[in-house]
């Protein structure tokens, strides 16, 4: 097994993209996740709230999740990367979070 033949949860990329796509087919334009991304980062604790704003692309080697025939229905399979996550929906988080008094870093 090569190291990225499968995401640390031990799922390929492709069994983990399978429900975003599925999603797309149903219409859905709007995904919102959550994980625990700042473990590395000193200026965070334990249950700090960040909203993440960029993010770097790990080696995917011969799994990317973008290889494969293109489905045009779901759009182009290379996608500008310049703004993955959509400035209206952060701006939409930061104004909450600042009405409902959360700390968000």
């Amino acid at each position: 097994m090569s190291y990225y033949s499968t995401l640390p949860e031990g799922h390929s990329p492709q069994a983990v993209t399978y429900p975003i796509r599925m999603m797309k087919e149903m219409g859905i334009e709007t995904l919102i996740i959550t994980n625990a991304a700042g473990g590395l980062s000193p200026t965070l604790r334990a249950g700090d709230v960040m909203l993440i704003t960029d993010h770097f692309n790990t080696a995917w080697g011969e799994n990317h999740p973008l290889i494969g025939p293109n489905i045009d229905a779901q759009g182009p399979r290379f996608i500008a990367c310049s703004n993955l996550y959509d400035r209206d929906l952060r701006a939409m988080a930061l104004r909450v979070a600042r009405d409902k008094v959360v700390d968000l870093k």
